[in-house]
């Protein structure tokens, strides 16, 4: 297989050990002898270090020896020669060794800390677990999250019994039945994450191993991802290969294993019909693939078995770029130059679960290293590989025939346009047409003609034509003019040729029989780094709920498409994917070769199933061995409470006062004021306000209650969890949500927003945050110490950071900021039309609408899977209808004023000040409504009528008739604005009371 990044920062403490591997893929390169600039690498097995250093150079001899000896033996590839390549690659493996084999004794960080407080790491209902990373095992962590999410093998590994040829103390047995127990923790344990540290002791011995498979001492070096995938799937290959009754001997015979090897057609037919009927691991994991070619003029054709298949990403800007490049015909330079071979590639039967390698290595013999590329190479999350079948061979051979024709075409338009689209010499190229176009304008500036008689004359500030006569510059102009259109028309056909080459090209395989066998993207795997060092993760795709999640060895959080490719495609930082698995896309849910087994419960998704019924599916002992397993986290929660709660079990030895600590001695630390810092603060002193009556009811009962003599800190948990817990208890009572006020309360606003997206630990860590900033709570004795421990809760949760807290802490305050204003402006505008002061309350409830506007546009595109949007912002009808009343009840007002009182200009200047500018901005607003239109005509035909009245004065009359000119026209004054608002402490209380009379007007 091709070479993968080696895991995490310490890989630069471990050889490179890298070799060009061929492994039934053949090289890129017409010449196979040199390689310049870059070149494939792929990874041997390790390196291991002796106890006293002196067998390092027999070590890497040996290794590259060994790796030499693979390549050699390819046939019609490398002919047996080593290539100079091979030699560079070869200094580079022994100068890293002896750099870092100084290195290895300092390697003792401490990877991974449990949390001390045990409910930390207990399972949110049945959220997938995380894998903790003991030491540079991401990589571990990365692949087996991968596979463990596929249905079909977590239920092979779950249900596998050691066959009787293969005994229990078989390292495959071992390996294999410690995985099966792994699994079965993922799906059923209490637990937020696991330790993988039983599975990779044995990987890790397993490296050490001598080549007749006899463990050695283990080793602690982190193995690469690629050797660690290989090493899987051949155990995976013989763990079932002997539960089928048969030995792997033949295997070896025939060429088969993980990587694509060649074998003889004749020899190998009945071996691997009789390999895939009884190896259900085979059948999940390995396809086929038949290479035809001539050599020499002789035709040839071999079998392989594949089990990873590798892409090339040099040169390639998609994945069917890269499969085409592979497997199409092509022209092969032998050792004997005065020969050439062909040899084409077909897919003879595709597995279920199609893995992808990409080759993002190459070796820079001018540097003399191993370089990552990050340059993009996109997929899709749907792929159809029919093109690539034999199949499908007679018919796709025709096509990319027409298709090299059709990109020869392509290009050769695509560089006549760039020649008008680039013209002119040097560096600095410019647009024909635009320069014909600017050209054409400079003959037509200034007089028609300006002879050489007018030369002498004072000239434009624009530059003209001079000393020019007027046949000449017609002439010219007419040149100009007709060049002009024949470039557009030439430019205009080539971009036309383009465009249908280009549909033609990707409607290719556009047809539905060429669609039969479709893949679903189902996960990601990631290398974020270097060449030499770097971390790994996942993301993971759950048909039943639609999602992608992200597995980063504890952290399981939520993700998304956008996410993925930002973070897979390359291009973009150093991250960059560096394997795909897809799964076959079936009709139903199981067609593999167990499918009458029962099935494993699901582990992720929206729908999660329980743990207890995953618990249930299990088989006895691995039932049993999780129940141990869940109930030693239950007595460590049991601890944990009693620890919690001891200093207040002695309390007939104690009274309370030598408990709680008087309130004149001022308790350690940052007290008093807040301790999470960011330049939302003023925001977050503001918005702790909404959970003060909470706060405060609750301490006056804990503090009444005559148990409370139990430590502040125990206190101040108790208060964050009942805060918590009324908050959600508020957010998912369907009449609170209907109420406009229960969104004025910060975290209740953020739970109807984000629901159950958002985790449980960071609400209560906001909750801690807004009590540490609370100042109206100094009456009540120990508030300065209620005060310090929730400020110190929520900093060791911004330190940890867990979830991206940091970052969405002031994106929480200013999406609540701008719901909270706009809601406010709403109340006051409100309250104020209620009290029938209509020309004060309309600037607010038209800033109120506008406001509205931006936050409805913004959360509709915001991810609807992880957020309520609607809860984004106010209902809009309600907006409409409450401003619609205030600027009827204004205007009949203004009408009456006008007709009834000695002062009638000043409802007519106010009317244009305040209403025709909203009325102007009403007929322009995006989606206005019908009931707007009609209120704008109602408003304007009102004071037209008043122009038919026969008893009005003369001078009242002028002045209507001019300010109904005016009522006709654009405003003058823009629409009144509110600066400078900040919304009041108690908007809860006042919204619940103007939403109430409100109603009641109604």
């Amino acid at each position: 297989m091709t070479s993968k990044p080696r895991p995490d920062n310490d890989l630069n403490d471990e050889a490179l050990a890298s070799l060009p591997s061929t492994q039934g893929i053949r090289n890129r390169s017409n010449s196979m002898e040199t390689q310049v600039e870059t070149a494939d690498l792929s990874y041997p097995k390790p390196v291991t270090e002796s106890a006293s250093g002196e067998g390092d150079n027999e070590e890497l001899q040996q290794a590259i020896a060994a790796s030499l000896m693979n390549n050699g033996s390819v046939p019609s590839m490398l002919g047996g020669q080593i290539t100079r390549e091979d030699q560079d690659i070869s200094r580079v493996l022994e100068q890293s060794i002896a750099e870092n084999k100084s290195a290895d004794s300092k390697r003792n960080a401490v990877w991974f800390v449990n949390h001390p407080n045990p409910y930390e790491r207990r399972r949110e209902d049945s959220w997938p677990v995380g894998l903790e990373n003991i030491g540079n095992t991401c990589w571990f962590n990365a692949v087996i999250q991968s596979l463990f999410h596929v249905e079909e093998f977590r239920d092979l590994v779950i249900r596998y019994e050691p066959a009787e040829a293969l005994s229990k103390e078989n390292y495959i047995a071992v390996f294999m039945l410690e995985l099966g127990r792994l699994f079965s923790l993922m799906l059923a344990s209490e637990r937020k994450y696991l330790s993988p540290t039983a599975v990779i002791k044995i990987l890790r011995q397993s490296f050490t191993s001598s080549n007749q498979g006899h463990s050695s001492q283990p080793s602690n070096d982190q193995q690469d991802v690629s050797e660690f995938q290989h090493k899987l799937l051949d155990w995976l290959e013989e763990a079932f290969q002997y539960k089928a009754g048969a030995t792997h001997n033949y295997d070896k015979q025939a060429g088969v294993g993980n990587s694509p090897q060649a074998m003889d057609v004749d020899d190998t037919a009945s071996v691997a019909q009789a390999k895939n009927e009884s190896n259900e691991m085979v059948k999940l994991f390995y396809g086929e693939v038949r290479t035809l070619g001539f050599n020499a003029g002789e035709p040839y054709t071999t079998l392989t078995h594949f089990g990873q298949w590798p892409l090339y990403v040099a040169g390639y800007s998609d994945i069917h770029e890269s499969l085409e490049a592979g497997l199409a015909k092509e022209d092969i330079e032998t050792s004997n130059s005065a020969q050439t071979s062909t040899q084409e590639q077909w897919f003879t039967r595709l597995p279920p679960l199609l893995t992808f390698e990409l080759s993002r290595f190459s070796y820079n013999a001018m540097q003399s290293q191993a370089e990552k590329l990050h340059n993009k190479f996109s997929f899709p999350q749907i792929l159809y590989l029919d093109r690539y079948l034999e199949e499908n061979k007679e018919e796709v051979r025709d096509k990319r025939g027409r298709l090299w024709q059709q990109k020869a075409t392509l290009e050769s338009t695509e560089a006549k346009l760039y020649k008008y689209t680039h013209f002119g010499q040097g560096e600095q190229k410019y647009p024909l047409y635009d320069i014909l176009n600017y050209t054409l304008d400079f003959t037509t500036s200034g007089p028609d003609v300006q002879s050489a008689e007018q030369s002498s004359s004072p000239s434009s500030s624009e530059p003209q034509p001079k000393n020019v006569s007027r046949e000449e510059l017609m002439a010219l102009k007419g040149c100009l003019s007709r060049w002009k259109e024949e470039v557009k028309a030439e430019i205009a056909q080539y971009e036309s040729e383009i465009a249908h080459l280009k549909h033609d090209i990707s409607q290719a395989y556009d047809q539905e029989h060429l669609k039969q066998h479709k893949y679903n993207l189902h996960a990601v795997l990631v290398h974020d780094g270097e060449a030499l060092s770097g971390h790994y993760w996942s993301y993971i795709y759950n048909r039943e709920s639609g999602l992608w999640i992200k597995f980063n060895d504890v952290c399981v959080v939520e993700s998304s498409w956008e996410e993925v490719i930002k973070e897979s495609e390359g291009g973009y930082g150093k991250a960059s994917a560096y394997c795909l698995i897809y799964t076959r896309a079936t009709t139903s849910r199981r067609q593999s070769a167990h499918a009458d087994n029962p099935s494993v419960c699901r582990p992720s998704g929206q729908d999660f199933p329980s743990k207890e019924d995953a618990l249930l599916s299990l088989p006895a002992a691995l039932k049993y061995y999780v129940d141990n397993d869940n109930e030693a986290l239950q007595k460590e929660l049991t601890q944990w409470d009693l620890g919690k709660s001891a200093i207040f079990t002695t309390r007939d030895t104690y009274s309370s006062a030598d408990i709680m600590p008087p309130m004149d001695i001022e308790p350690r630390g940052p007290q008093l004021q807040p301790c999470i810092k960011t330049d939302v603060n003023d925001l977050a002193n503001s918005h702790a306000h909404s959970i003060y009556s909470m706060t405060r009811k609750k301490l006056l009962e804990l503090l009444r209650d005559p148990e409370s003599a139990i430590s502040w800190r125990y206190k101040t948990e108790m208060l964050v969890e009942h805060c918590y817990g009324r908050c959600r208890s508020f957010s998912e009572d369907q009449k609170c949500r209907d109420a406009l006020d229960t969104r004025a309360h910060f975290i209740v606003y953020l739970l109807m927003v984000y629901g159950s997206s958002v985790n449980p630990n960071a609400v209560k860590a906001l909750i801690a945050d807004q009590i540490s900033r609370l100042k109206q709570m100094s009456d009540i004795d120990g508030w300065a110490y209620v005060q310090n421990e929730a400020g110190r809760t929520a900093q060791k949760y911004w330190e940890d950071n867990e979830k991206g807290f940091q970052s969405n802490y002031g994106d929480w305050h200013r999406e609540y900021n701008a719901f909270r204003v706009v809601l406010s402006l709403f109340v006051e505008g409100l309250t104020l039309f209620l009290s029938e002061r209509y020309e004060d309350a309309l600037p607010y409830l038209h800033e109120a609408y506008t406001r509205n506007v931006l936050l409805i546009n913004s959360a509709t595109k915001t991810n609807q899977q992880t957020c309520n949007s609607a809860m984004k912002y106010l209902n809009e009808n309600l907006l409409l209808k409450v401003r619609h009343l205030c600027i009827q009840r204004f205007n009949e007002m203004a009408l009456n004023q006008f007709e009834n009182e000695e002062d009638y200009a000043t409802p007519l200047k106010v009317m244009l000040t305040h209403v025709l500018p909203i009325l102007d901005t009403m007929q322009t607003e995006n989606g206005s409504s019908q009931d707007s239109a009609d209120l704008v005509g109602c408003v304007k035909d009102q004071w037209v009528k008043l122009l038919i009245e026969d008893n009005m004065e003369d001078r009242r009359m002028e002045c209507l008739k001019d300010f109904i000119g005016q009522l006709f026209e654009a405003a003058i004054s823009p629409a009144p604005t509110v600066e400078e608002w900040q919304p009041p402490l108690d908007l809860r209380s006042r919204c619940k009371q103007a939403m109430k009379k409100y109603e009641l007007l109604k």
